[in-house]
């Protein structure tokens, strides 16, 4: 699993909060600026949306230039993980508690 997130305060400590799910293969990176991802992600806020709410899907090119203004806003370190399908439902809900942005696929 990979989320994107703003900064790496951020990045630690969603990273101390999956430990409990025994997540592995943990690591935490800052995304190359030349990055330019078109895979469809949502916001980790968007998880699980309600009925009847439609979820916005983007890419990283698309976030990093409606949040180009202020690059302090976009996501700048990428949190990988793997994690055990057993688990999956418990990690997406502290993914939902995290300000920043995962693919789409994982919804699925």
């Amino acid at each position: 699993m990979n989320v994107y997130l703003k900064n790496e305060n951020a990045a630690e400590s969603l990273k101390t909060r999956l430990l409990r799910y025994h997540v592995t293969d943990v690591f935490i990176e800052e995304i190359p600026e030349e990055m330019d991802s078109k895979t469809p992600f949502i916001a980790t806020g968007s998880i699980g949306g309600s009925p009847g709410n439609v979820q916005a899907f983007t890419s990283l090119r698309n976030i990093r230039k409606r949040r180009g203004r202020n690059k302090k806003d976009y996501p700048h370190y990428l949190l990988s993980f793997r994690a055990s399908e057993e688990n999956k439902q418990r990690i997406l809900e502290e993914l939902k508690k995290a300000d920043g942005y995962i693919e789409k696929s994982l919804t699925q």
